[in-house]
Protein backbone atom coordinates (compact mmCIF):
# COMPACT_ATOMS: atom_id res chain seq x y z
CA UNK A 1 0.00 0.00 0.00
CA UNK A 2 2.58 2.36 0.94
CA UNK A 3 4.24 1.35 -2.46
CA UNK A 4 1.52 1.87 -4.22
CA UNK A 5 0.74 5.72 -2.48
CA UNK A 6 4.59 6.30 -3.31
CA UNK A 7 4.05 5.32 -7.06
CA UNK A 8 0.76 7.60 -7.47
CA UNK A 9 2.64 10.63 -5.88
CA UNK A 10 5.73 10.23 -7.79
CA UNK A 11 3.28 10.18 -11.40
CA UNK A 12 1.36 13.24 -10.08
CA UNK A 13 5.18 15.14 -9.94
CA UNK A 14 6.06 14.20 -13.07
CA UNK A 15 2.21 13.93 -15.30
CA UNK A 16 2.40 16.69 -17.67
CA UNK A 17 -0.66 19.23 -18.10
CA UNK A 18 -1.68 19.12 -22.03
CA UNK A 19 -4.13 22.09 -21.77
CA UNK A 20 -4.29 25.75 -20.80
CA UNK A 21 -7.26 25.31 -18.28
CA UNK A 22 -5.78 22.11 -16.71
CA UNK A 23 -2.50 23.68 -16.55
CA UNK A 24 -3.36 26.97 -15.36
CA UNK A 25 -5.90 24.58 -12.88
CA UNK A 26 -2.50 22.74 -11.09
CA UNK A 27 -1.65 25.78 -11.40
CA UNK A 28 -4.02 27.66 -9.56
CA UNK A 29 -4.64 25.39 -7.12
CA UNK A 30 -0.63 25.43 -6.11
CA UNK A 31 -0.43 29.49 -6.72
CA UNK A 32 -3.45 29.72 -3.73
CA UNK A 33 -1.93 27.84 -0.99
CA UNK A 34 1.16 29.69 -2.20
CA UNK A 35 -1.31 32.85 -1.73
CA UNK A 36 -2.14 31.94 1.88
CA UNK A 37 1.04 31.28 2.66
CA UNK A 38 2.50 34.44 1.24
CA UNK A 39 -0.48 36.06 3.41
CA UNK A 40 0.71 34.40 6.51
CA UNK A 41 3.86 35.48 6.00
CA UNK A 42 2.80 39.36 5.90
CA UNK A 43 0.40 38.50 8.96
CA UNK A 44 3.38 37.02 11.25
CA UNK A 45 5.25 40.18 10.07
CA UNK A 46 2.49 42.54 11.38
CA UNK A 47 2.34 40.52 14.57
CA UNK A 48 5.81 40.76 15.36
CA UNK A 49 7.07 44.27 13.48
CA UNK A 50 5.87 47.36 14.03
CA UNK A 51 4.72 49.14 9.96
CA UNK A 52 7.82 51.37 10.19
CA UNK A 53 10.11 47.94 10.67
CA UNK A 54 8.23 45.99 8.12
CA UNK A 55 8.59 49.14 5.95
CA UNK A 56 12.36 49.02 6.20
CA UNK A 57 12.02 45.15 4.92
CA UNK A 58 9.84 45.88 2.21
CA UNK A 59 11.63 48.95 0.67
CA UNK A 60 15.11 46.50 1.02
CA UNK A 61 13.50 44.68 -1.75
CA UNK A 62 12.79 47.16 -4.20
CA UNK A 63 16.51 47.48 -5.54
CA UNK A 64 17.27 43.65 -5.77
CA UNK A 65 13.75 43.08 -6.81
CA UNK A 66 14.24 45.81 -9.83
CA UNK A 67 17.44 44.18 -11.16
CA UNK A 68 16.03 41.09 -11.10
CA UNK A 69 13.32 41.91 -13.10
CA UNK A 70 15.31 44.27 -15.59
CA UNK A 71 17.65 41.95 -16.33
CA UNK A 72 16.73 38.17 -15.72
CA UNK A 73 12.54 38.00 -15.56
CA UNK A 74 12.50 39.75 -19.08
CA UNK A 75 14.34 37.40 -20.81
CA UNK A 76 12.54 34.59 -19.33
CA UNK A 77 9.23 35.70 -19.07
CA UNK A 78 8.84 36.84 -22.56
CA UNK A 79 11.83 35.75 -24.89
CA UNK A 80 13.36 32.31 -23.59
CA UNK A 81 10.07 30.53 -23.95
CA UNK A 82 9.21 31.12 -27.60
CA UNK A 83 12.73 31.13 -28.58
CA UNK A 84 13.41 27.86 -26.73
CA UNK A 85 9.92 26.36 -27.97
CA UNK A 86 10.98 27.12 -31.64
CA UNK A 87 14.29 25.45 -30.96
CA UNK A 88 12.96 22.08 -29.52
CA UNK A 89 10.29 21.80 -31.92
CA UNK A 90 11.98 22.41 -35.27
CA UNK A 91 15.39 21.61 -34.21
CA UNK A 92 16.43 19.18 -31.65
CA UNK A 93 16.04 18.85 -27.49
CA UNK A 94 19.62 18.53 -27.40
CA UNK A 95 20.01 22.30 -29.24
CA UNK A 96 17.22 23.19 -26.95
CA UNK A 97 19.17 22.33 -23.92
CA UNK A 98 22.20 23.74 -25.44
CA UNK A 99 20.70 27.18 -25.44
CA UNK A 100 19.03 27.18 -22.43
CA UNK A 101 22.99 26.58 -20.84
CA UNK A 102 24.09 29.40 -22.98
CA UNK A 103 21.51 31.80 -21.73
CA UNK A 104 21.29 31.41 -17.92
CA UNK A 105 25.83 31.59 -18.23
CA UNK A 106 25.03 35.42 -19.91
CA UNK A 107 22.15 36.13 -17.35
CA UNK A 108 24.42 35.29 -14.22
CA UNK A 109 27.78 36.51 -15.42
CA UNK A 110 25.32 40.19 -16.36
CA UNK A 111 23.10 40.06 -13.47
CA UNK A 112 26.46 39.29 -10.71
CA UNK A 113 28.26 42.32 -12.44
CA UNK A 114 25.26 44.78 -12.16
CA UNK A 115 24.88 43.67 -8.31
CA UNK A 116 28.23 44.22 -7.29
CA UNK A 117 28.00 48.26 -8.56
CA UNK A 118 24.80 48.59 -6.48
CA UNK A 119 26.31 46.40 -3.30
CA UNK A 120 28.79 49.11 -3.66
CA UNK A 121 26.16 52.18 -4.50
CA UNK A 122 23.64 50.61 -2.40
CA UNK A 123 23.01 53.74 0.28
CA UNK A 124 23.12 56.02 -3.14
CA UNK A 125 20.24 53.91 -4.40
CA UNK A 126 18.47 53.55 -1.73
CA UNK A 127 17.68 56.81 -0.83
CA UNK A 128 16.23 57.38 -4.37
CA UNK A 129 14.07 54.32 -3.82
CA UNK A 130 12.88 55.70 -0.07
CA UNK A 131 13.74 59.05 0.30
CA UNK A 132 11.88 59.60 3.41
CA UNK A 133 14.09 57.48 4.92
CA UNK A 134 16.50 60.17 5.15
CA UNK A 135 15.13 61.62 8.36
CA UNK A 136 15.51 58.53 10.05
CA UNK A 137 19.63 57.16 9.35
CA UNK A 138 18.96 54.31 11.81
CA UNK A 139 16.25 52.72 8.82
CA UNK A 140 18.41 53.96 6.15
CA UNK A 141 20.95 51.82 7.29
CA UNK A 142 18.86 48.49 7.69
CA UNK A 143 17.71 48.95 4.48
CA UNK A 144 20.85 48.92 2.79
CA UNK A 145 22.13 46.35 4.69
CA UNK A 146 19.21 44.02 3.87
CA UNK A 147 18.87 45.15 0.44
CA UNK A 148 23.09 43.63 -0.08
CA UNK A 149 22.09 40.23 1.44
CA UNK A 150 19.18 40.14 -0.43
CA UNK A 151 21.21 40.07 -4.11
CA UNK A 152 22.14 36.33 -3.28
CA UNK A 153 18.48 35.43 -3.31
CA UNK A 154 17.99 36.79 -6.79
CA UNK A 155 20.83 34.53 -8.15
CA UNK A 156 18.91 31.71 -6.78
CA UNK A 157 16.14 32.40 -8.34
CA UNK A 158 17.67 33.59 -11.84
CA UNK A 159 18.23 29.61 -11.65
CA UNK A 160 15.02 28.54 -10.39
CA UNK A 161 12.72 30.79 -12.88
CA UNK A 162 15.34 29.38 -15.51
CA UNK A 163 14.31 25.69 -14.72
CA UNK A 164 10.55 27.22 -14.60
CA UNK A 165 10.73 28.04 -17.99
CA UNK A 166 12.16 24.85 -19.06
CA UNK A 167 9.66 22.59 -17.67
CA UNK A 168 6.71 24.80 -18.55
CA UNK A 169 7.63 24.14 -21.75
CA UNK A 170 7.46 20.64 -21.41
CA UNK A 171 3.60 21.00 -19.93
CA UNK A 172 5.01 20.63 -16.39
CA UNK A 173 3.60 22.84 -14.17
CA UNK A 174 3.33 20.95 -10.39
CA UNK A 175 6.57 21.09 -9.36
CA UNK A 176 7.29 24.96 -10.72
CA UNK A 177 4.28 25.96 -8.81
CA UNK A 178 5.12 23.71 -5.74
CA UNK A 179 9.05 25.60 -5.81
CA UNK A 180 7.06 28.94 -5.00
CA UNK A 181 5.05 27.45 -1.94
CA UNK A 182 8.59 26.07 -0.57
CA UNK A 183 10.00 29.87 -0.82
CA UNK A 184 7.16 31.32 1.29
CA UNK A 185 7.47 28.13 3.70
CA UNK A 186 11.38 29.63 3.80
CA UNK A 187 10.19 32.84 4.85
CA UNK A 188 8.04 32.11 7.33
CA UNK A 189 10.56 29.71 9.24
CA UNK A 190 12.63 32.90 9.47
CA UNK A 191 9.86 34.82 10.94
CA UNK A 192 8.94 32.73 13.38
CA UNK A 193 12.10 30.73 14.35
CA UNK A 194 15.20 32.99 13.50
CA UNK A 195 13.56 36.57 13.52
CA UNK A 196 13.34 36.06 17.83
CA UNK A 197 17.42 35.70 17.28
CA UNK A 198 18.04 38.39 15.08
CA UNK A 199 15.33 40.87 14.40
CA UNK A 200 14.02 41.76 10.97
CA UNK A 201 17.62 40.03 9.71
CA UNK A 202 15.87 37.10 10.52
CA UNK A 203 13.22 37.39 7.71
CA UNK A 204 16.36 37.57 5.35
CA UNK A 205 17.70 34.65 6.27
CA UNK A 206 14.45 32.92 5.36
CA UNK A 207 14.42 34.70 2.45
CA UNK A 208 17.52 32.98 1.25
CA UNK A 209 16.18 29.46 3.04
CA UNK A 210 13.21 29.97 0.80
CA UNK A 211 15.03 31.05 -2.09
CA UNK A 212 17.65 27.74 -2.38
CA UNK A 213 14.85 25.48 -2.04
CA UNK A 214 12.79 27.42 -4.64
CA UNK A 215 15.66 25.43 -7.01
CA UNK A 216 16.71 22.71 -5.20
CA UNK A 217 13.14 21.17 -5.82
CA UNK A 218 13.03 21.70 -9.62
CA UNK A 219 16.69 19.92 -10.23
CA UNK A 220 15.51 16.06 -10.00
CA UNK A 221 12.32 16.62 -12.81
CA UNK A 222 14.57 18.87 -14.79
CA UNK A 223 17.58 16.07 -14.91
CA UNK A 224 14.53 13.40 -15.76
CA UNK A 225 13.80 15.46 -18.62
CA UNK A 226 17.42 15.44 -20.00
CA UNK A 227 18.34 19.09 -18.35
CA UNK A 228 21.95 19.56 -16.68
CA UNK A 229 23.29 22.48 -15.17
CA UNK A 230 26.60 23.46 -16.92
CA UNK A 231 28.34 26.41 -17.64
CA UNK A 232 28.43 27.30 -21.03
CA UNK A 233 30.69 30.04 -22.74
CA UNK A 234 28.74 30.64 -26.24
CA UNK A 235 27.96 34.07 -25.82
CA UNK A 236 27.24 34.16 -29.05
CA UNK A 237 24.89 31.19 -29.76
CA UNK A 238 22.11 32.27 -32.09
CA UNK A 239 19.16 31.64 -29.70
CA UNK A 240 20.83 33.97 -27.05
CA UNK A 241 21.27 36.43 -29.97
CA UNK A 242 17.54 36.58 -30.66
CA UNK A 243 16.72 36.16 -26.95
CA UNK A 244 17.90 40.02 -26.22
CA UNK A 245 16.36 40.81 -29.21
CA UNK A 246 13.67 40.32 -28.19
CA UNK A 247 13.77 41.27 -24.55
CA UNK A 248 15.24 44.22 -25.08
CA UNK A 249 11.89 45.88 -25.72
CA UNK A 250 10.27 43.49 -22.78
CA UNK A 251 13.29 45.21 -20.33
CA UNK A 252 12.16 48.64 -21.37
CA UNK A 253 8.12 47.59 -20.27
CA UNK A 254 9.42 46.02 -17.36
CA UNK A 255 11.64 49.00 -16.55
CA UNK A 256 8.51 51.04 -16.48
CA UNK A 257 6.55 49.26 -14.62
CA UNK A 258 9.63 48.68 -11.93
CA UNK A 259 9.91 52.69 -12.54
CA UNK A 260 6.32 52.55 -11.28
CA UNK A 261 6.46 50.54 -8.19
CA UNK A 262 9.46 52.69 -7.59
CA UNK A 263 8.19 55.90 -7.73
CA UNK A 264 5.00 55.00 -5.69
CA UNK A 265 7.17 53.60 -3.02
CA UNK A 266 9.43 56.98 -2.51
CA UNK A 267 6.04 59.06 -2.83
CA UNK A 268 5.14 56.89 0.02
CA UNK A 269 8.12 57.13 2.15
CA UNK A 270 7.71 60.63 1.70
CA UNK A 271 3.79 60.41 3.02
CA UNK A 272 5.04 58.72 6.03
CA UNK A 273 7.08 55.43 6.67
CA UNK A 274 4.05 53.97 7.55
CA UNK A 275 2.77 53.98 4.50
CA UNK A 276 5.49 51.72 2.48
CA UNK A 277 3.96 48.91 4.82
CA UNK A 278 0.12 49.96 3.63
CA UNK A 279 1.20 50.22 -0.01
CA UNK A 280 3.30 47.10 0.09
CA UNK A 281 0.55 44.85 1.84
CA UNK A 282 -2.44 46.20 -0.08
CA UNK A 283 -0.48 45.44 -3.06
CA UNK A 284 0.32 41.33 -1.62
CA UNK A 285 -3.33 41.65 -1.22
CA UNK A 286 -4.48 42.72 -4.85
CA UNK A 287 -1.96 40.37 -6.31
CA UNK A 288 -3.25 37.52 -4.78
CA UNK A 289 -6.05 37.07 -7.70
CA UNK A 290 -4.12 38.11 -10.07
CA UNK A 291 -1.10 35.33 -9.29
CA UNK A 292 -4.16 32.73 -8.75
CA UNK A 293 -6.10 33.33 -11.70
CA UNK A 294 -4.52 35.96 -14.55
CA UNK A 295 -0.16 34.75 -13.79
CA UNK A 296 -1.13 30.85 -13.60
CA UNK A 297 -3.55 31.47 -17.09
CA UNK A 298 -1.18 33.50 -18.67
CA UNK A 299 1.68 31.11 -17.96
CA UNK A 300 -0.11 28.00 -19.54
CA UNK A 301 -1.36 30.09 -22.61
CA UNK A 302 2.14 31.39 -23.78
CA UNK A 303 3.59 28.77 -24.61
CA UNK A 304 0.60 27.40 -26.35
CA UNK A 305 0.24 30.82 -28.10
CA UNK A 306 3.52 30.41 -29.29
CA UNK A 307 3.65 26.81 -30.71
CA UNK A 308 0.25 27.99 -32.81
CA UNK A 309 2.38 30.86 -33.86
CA UNK A 310 5.44 28.91 -35.11
CA UNK A 311 2.46 26.21 -36.88
CA UNK A 312 1.00 29.55 -38.45
CA UNK A 313 -2.31 28.29 -37.28
CA UNK A 314 -3.49 31.88 -36.90
CA UNK A 315 -7.47 30.53 -36.47
CA UNK A 316 -6.53 28.28 -33.46
CA UNK A 317 -4.40 31.30 -32.23
CA UNK A 318 -7.08 33.47 -31.90
CA UNK A 319 -9.42 30.96 -30.39
CA UNK A 320 -6.64 30.26 -27.62
CA UNK A 321 -6.65 33.84 -26.79
CA UNK A 322 -10.66 34.58 -26.87
CA UNK A 323 -11.15 31.90 -24.72
CA UNK A 324 -8.68 32.33 -22.34
CA UNK A 325 -9.51 36.24 -22.09
CA UNK A 326 -12.80 35.34 -21.35
CA UNK A 327 -12.20 32.92 -18.73
CA UNK A 328 -9.71 35.06 -16.80
CA UNK A 329 -11.91 37.69 -16.81
CA UNK A 330 -14.55 35.40 -15.77
CA UNK A 331 -12.32 34.19 -12.93
CA UNK A 332 -11.23 38.25 -11.92
CA UNK A 333 -14.31 39.75 -11.27
CA UNK A 334 -15.74 37.97 -8.38
CA UNK A 335 -12.03 38.76 -6.89
CA UNK A 336 -12.66 42.61 -7.83
CA UNK A 337 -16.13 42.42 -6.38
CA UNK A 338 -14.79 40.60 -3.11
CA UNK A 339 -11.47 43.50 -2.27
CA UNK A 340 -13.71 46.32 -2.99
CA UNK A 341 -16.95 45.86 -0.64
CA UNK A 342 -15.40 43.41 1.70
CA UNK A 343 -12.02 45.36 2.08
CA UNK A 344 -11.87 46.17 5.72
CA UNK A 345 -12.62 42.30 7.13
CA UNK A 346 -10.22 41.17 4.44
CA UNK A 347 -7.46 43.59 5.77
CA UNK A 348 -8.56 42.73 9.30
CA UNK A 349 -8.26 38.82 8.69
CA UNK A 350 -5.12 38.79 6.40
CA UNK A 351 -3.28 41.52 8.67
CA UNK A 352 -4.97 42.73 11.81
CA UNK A 353 -2.42 42.03 14.88
CA UNK A 354 -1.35 43.96 18.09
CA UNK A 355 0.84 46.43 15.68
CA UNK A 356 -1.33 47.15 12.93
CA UNK A 357 -4.11 49.25 14.10
CA UNK A 358 -7.52 50.54 13.26
CA UNK A 359 -5.69 53.24 11.42
CA UNK A 360 -3.66 51.19 9.24
CA UNK A 361 -6.22 49.02 8.59
CA UNK A 362 -8.39 51.81 6.97
CA UNK A 363 -5.96 52.93 5.02
CA UNK A 364 -4.78 49.45 3.91
CA UNK A 365 -8.40 48.77 3.42
CA UNK A 366 -8.60 51.35 1.16
CA UNK A 367 -5.75 51.63 -1.14
CA UNK A 368 -6.75 47.54 -1.78
CA UNK A 369 -10.48 49.04 -3.15
CA UNK A 370 -8.41 51.37 -5.46
CA UNK A 371 -6.19 48.88 -6.62
CA UNK A 372 -8.89 45.71 -7.17
CA UNK A 373 -10.82 48.41 -9.08
CA UNK A 374 -8.44 47.66 -11.77
CA UNK A 375 -8.33 44.32 -11.61
CA UNK A 376 -9.93 43.36 -14.93
CA UNK A 377 -7.68 45.47 -16.53
CA UNK A 378 -4.61 44.21 -15.16
CA UNK A 379 -5.84 40.77 -16.12
CA UNK A 380 -6.52 42.16 -19.95
CA UNK A 381 -3.20 43.64 -20.04
CA UNK A 382 -1.27 40.49 -18.75
CA UNK A 383 -2.94 38.53 -21.30
CA UNK A 384 -2.34 40.89 -24.29
CA UNK A 385 0.74 41.18 -23.69
CA UNK A 386 1.08 37.19 -23.84
CA UNK A 387 -0.21 37.19 -27.46
CA UNK A 388 2.02 40.19 -28.81
CA UNK A 389 5.28 38.40 -27.25
CA UNK A 390 3.60 34.92 -29.09
CA UNK A 391 3.35 37.20 -32.36
CA UNK A 392 7.57 37.91 -31.37
CA UNK A 393 6.05 42.00 -31.00
CA UNK A 394 7.74 43.05 -27.75
CA UNK A 395 7.94 46.89 -28.83
CA UNK A 396 4.12 47.64 -28.80
CA UNK A 397 3.62 46.67 -24.81
CA UNK A 398 7.13 48.76 -24.26
CA UNK A 399 5.15 51.76 -26.43
CA UNK A 400 1.77 51.68 -24.00
CA UNK A 401 3.51 50.68 -20.86
CA UNK A 402 5.03 53.68 -21.16
CA UNK A 403 2.05 55.48 -21.96
CA UNK A 404 0.33 53.90 -19.23
CA UNK A 405 3.27 54.95 -16.62
CA UNK A 406 3.04 58.76 -17.37
CA UNK A 407 -0.48 58.56 -16.68
CA UNK A 408 -0.29 56.61 -13.32
CA UNK A 409 2.75 58.66 -12.12
CA UNK A 410 0.86 62.20 -12.91
CA UNK A 411 -1.91 61.17 -11.52
CA UNK A 412 -0.39 59.74 -8.16
CA UNK A 413 1.77 62.39 -7.54
CA UNK A 414 -1.07 65.22 -8.33
CA UNK A 415 -3.46 63.18 -5.81
CA UNK A 416 -0.97 63.52 -2.92
CA UNK A 417 1.15 66.60 -3.17
CA UNK A 418 -1.57 68.88 -4.80
CA UNK A 419 -4.99 67.34 -3.39
CA UNK A 420 -3.29 65.91 -0.65
CA UNK A 421 -4.41 62.23 -0.34
CA UNK A 422 -3.25 59.73 1.62
CA UNK A 423 -1.29 56.11 0.30
CA UNK A 424 -4.63 55.05 -1.40
CA UNK A 425 -4.20 58.08 -3.73
CA UNK A 426 -1.08 55.80 -5.40
CA UNK A 427 -3.90 52.58 -6.08
CA UNK A 428 -6.32 54.73 -7.55
CA UNK A 429 -3.79 56.34 -10.32
CA UNK A 430 -2.44 52.46 -10.70
CA UNK A 431 -5.92 51.91 -12.12
CA UNK A 432 -6.55 54.78 -14.05
CA UNK A 433 -3.67 53.92 -15.81
CA UNK A 434 -4.16 50.65 -15.96
CA UNK A 435 -7.32 50.72 -17.75
CA UNK A 436 -6.15 53.16 -20.05
CA UNK A 437 -3.40 50.97 -21.20
CA UNK A 438 -5.96 47.88 -21.33
CA UNK A 439 -7.85 49.78 -23.92
CA UNK A 440 -4.79 50.58 -25.88
CA UNK A 441 -3.63 46.86 -26.47
CA UNK A 442 -6.58 45.56 -27.25
CA UNK A 443 -7.42 48.09 -29.93
CA UNK A 444 -3.61 47.97 -31.29
CA UNK A 445 -4.07 43.82 -30.69
CA UNK A 446 -7.36 43.64 -32.64
CA UNK A 447 -5.91 45.18 -35.80
CA UNK A 448 -3.70 42.32 -36.19
CA UNK A 449 -5.70 39.20 -34.65
CA UNK A 450 -8.82 39.28 -36.85
CA UNK A 451 -11.83 37.81 -34.67
CA UNK A 452 -11.48 40.34 -31.46
CA UNK A 453 -13.55 43.00 -31.89
CA UNK A 454 -17.06 41.23 -32.80
CA UNK A 455 -20.23 40.25 -30.44
CA UNK A 456 -19.14 36.40 -29.81
CA UNK A 457 -15.74 38.44 -27.65
CA UNK A 458 -18.20 41.10 -26.06
CA UNK A 459 -21.40 40.08 -25.00
CA UNK A 460 -19.96 37.18 -22.55
CA UNK A 461 -17.80 40.29 -20.67
CA UNK A 462 -21.49 42.72 -20.36
CA UNK A 463 -22.79 39.72 -18.87
CA UNK A 464 -19.92 38.55 -16.96
CA UNK A 465 -19.87 42.70 -15.48
CA UNK A 466 -23.58 42.52 -14.72
CA UNK A 467 -23.34 39.20 -12.63
CA UNK A 468 -20.14 40.44 -10.83
CA UNK A 469 -22.44 44.12 -10.33
CA UNK A 470 -25.34 41.92 -8.71
CA UNK A 471 -22.72 40.19 -6.79
CA UNK A 472 -21.36 43.38 -4.93
CA UNK A 473 -24.80 44.06 -4.08
CA UNK A 474 -25.26 40.19 -2.72
CA UNK A 475 -22.04 40.81 -0.66
CA UNK A 476 -22.74 44.31 0.57
CA UNK A 477 -26.25 43.24 2.18
CA UNK A 478 -24.99 40.61 4.02
CA UNK A 479 -21.99 41.99 5.64
CA UNK A 480 -23.76 45.16 7.04
CA UNK A 481 -26.84 42.97 8.72
CA UNK A 482 -24.82 40.60 10.56
CA UNK A 483 -22.07 42.80 11.52
CA UNK A 484 -24.87 45.45 12.93
CA UNK A 485 -27.12 42.94 14.44
CA UNK A 486 -25.52 39.57 14.88
CA UNK A 487 -21.99 39.26 14.94
CA UNK A 488 -19.03 41.05 17.21
CA UNK A 489 -16.67 41.72 14.78
CA UNK A 490 -13.83 42.65 17.35
CA UNK A 491 -13.37 38.85 17.54
CA UNK A 492 -11.71 37.27 15.03
CA UNK A 493 -13.21 34.34 14.41
CA UNK A 494 -16.70 35.66 14.44
CA UNK A 495 -15.14 38.45 11.49
CA UNK A 496 -13.86 35.08 9.73
CA UNK A 497 -17.56 34.05 9.84
CA UNK A 498 -19.27 37.21 8.69
CA UNK A 499 -16.54 37.63 5.58
CA UNK A 500 -17.24 33.79 4.87
CA UNK A 501 -21.24 34.12 4.97
CA UNK A 502 -20.72 37.16 2.87
CA UNK A 503 -18.54 35.89 -0.03
CA UNK A 504 -20.15 32.62 -0.08
CA UNK A 505 -23.62 34.21 -0.65
CA UNK A 506 -22.26 36.78 -3.35
CA UNK A 507 -20.10 33.71 -4.81
CA UNK A 508 -23.72 32.34 -5.16
CA UNK A 509 -25.61 34.94 -6.77
CA UNK A 510 -22.41 35.60 -9.34
CA UNK A 511 -22.39 31.53 -10.31
CA UNK A 512 -26.47 31.35 -10.86
CA UNK A 513 -26.42 34.61 -12.61
CA UNK A 514 -23.77 33.41 -15.45
CA UNK A 515 -25.60 30.15 -15.58
CA UNK A 516 -29.05 32.06 -16.04
CA UNK A 517 -27.39 34.27 -18.47
CA UNK A 518 -25.70 31.59 -20.41
CA UNK A 519 -21.94 32.29 -19.75
CA UNK A 520 -20.10 29.30 -21.26
CA UNK A 521 -16.88 30.16 -19.11
CA UNK A 522 -18.66 29.53 -16.32
CA UNK A 523 -19.83 26.10 -17.77
CA UNK A 524 -16.59 25.35 -18.84
CA UNK A 525 -15.01 25.68 -15.56
CA UNK A 526 -17.98 23.68 -13.40
CA UNK A 527 -17.65 21.03 -15.95
CA UNK A 528 -13.62 21.14 -15.41
CA UNK A 529 -14.53 20.88 -11.76
CA UNK A 530 -16.53 18.04 -12.08
CA UNK A 531 -13.62 16.22 -14.18
CA UNK A 532 -15.33 16.32 -17.62
CA UNK A 533 -13.67 17.38 -19.94
CA UNK A 534 -11.59 20.54 -20.98
CA UNK A 535 -14.84 22.57 -22.05
CA UNK A 536 -18.46 22.03 -22.62
CA UNK A 537 -19.30 19.10 -25.21
CA UNK A 538 -22.42 19.67 -27.04
CA UNK A 539 -25.41 20.09 -26.06
CA UNK A 540 -24.73 20.68 -22.45
CA UNK A 541 -27.29 23.72 -21.36
CA UNK A 542 -27.37 24.53 -25.16
CA UNK A 543 -24.27 26.25 -24.94
CA UNK A 544 -21.96 25.12 -27.60
CA UNK A 545 -17.78 25.39 -27.25
CA UNK A 546 -14.91 23.95 -28.26
CA UNK A 547 -11.98 22.53 -26.71
CA UNK A 548 -9.65 24.82 -25.07
CA UNK A 549 -6.43 23.37 -26.92
CA UNK A 550 -5.62 19.92 -28.09
CA UNK A 551 -2.20 18.38 -26.78
CA UNK A 552 0.48 19.66 -28.95
CA UNK A 553 3.43 17.37 -28.86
Amino acid sequence: MVNNILKNGKNIFLSRQSSILGAASVLMATVAISRVLGLVRSRLLAQFFKPEETAVYFAAFRLPDLLYNLLIFGALSVAFIPVFTRILEQESKAKAFEFARALLTVGLVLFSLVSVLAIIFAPQISLMIAPGFRDHPTALAEMVEISRYLFLAQIFFAIGGLLTSILQSFKHFLVPAISGILYNVGIIVGIVFIAPYFGINGVVYGVLLGALMFVLVQLPLTRKIGFKLNWSWNFRHKGVRETWRLMIPRTLAIGGEQLRTTVNMAVASLISIESVTYLTLAQQLYLVPVGLFVATMAQAVLPVLSREHAKGDIKAFTQTLMTSLQQVVFLILPAAAILIVLRIPVVRLAFGADQFDWSATVLTGQTVACLAAGLVAEAVIVMLIRAFYALHDTMTPVKVTVFALVVDIVVGLYGVFVLYWPVWALGLSSTIGGTLSAIALFVLLSKRVVGLWSEEFFVPFVKMSIAALVMAVSLYIPMKLLDQYIFDTTRTVNLLVLTGIAGVCGMMMYLFLTRLLHVKQALMVISYVRGKFVGIPDGVDNVKTTEIVDEVE
